[in-house]
């Protein structure tokens, strides 16, 4: 890989939001189960997995066992059963990237008295 191209990948990855570095991860995972690459694909889904946060214990297991299950269907191949579960999780956790930046990014209201 160029070194420009890594440097830029590291820069946007250090800097983004943790909800655009899971979307980002989710992209990596999608990627890889188009591709059948197991290796890659089981690596990002288990980072996913791994970096759980078990002090919302409800969701965390949710998660958990969704990612347990998307990595049982890579390991037997069954690409497109794990790529409708990514590409689902990863609409949504744009959608709340796009709601938060919005918040973010709305200009305040300037009351006019008159």
């Amino acid at each position: 890989m160029y070194p420009a191209i890594q440097q830029y990948r590291t820069q946007t990855a250090e800097n983004a939001s943790p909800v655009r570095l899971v979307v980002m991860a989710l992209d990596a995972a999608i990627l890889a189960c188009e591709k059948h690459d197991l290796a890659r694909g089981t690596h990002v889904v288990s980072t996913l997995r791994d970096a759980l946060n078990f002090d919302e214990e409800e969701a965390a297991m949710g998660f958990f066992r969704l990612y347990q299950w998307v990595l049982e269907c890579m390991r037997h191949g069954e690409w497109e059963h794990a790529l409708r579960v990514l590409r689902e999780l990863r609409g949504s956790w744009a959608e709340i990237e796009r709601r938060a930046n919005t918040v973010h990014t709305v200009e305040p209201m300037v009351a006019i008295s008159g």
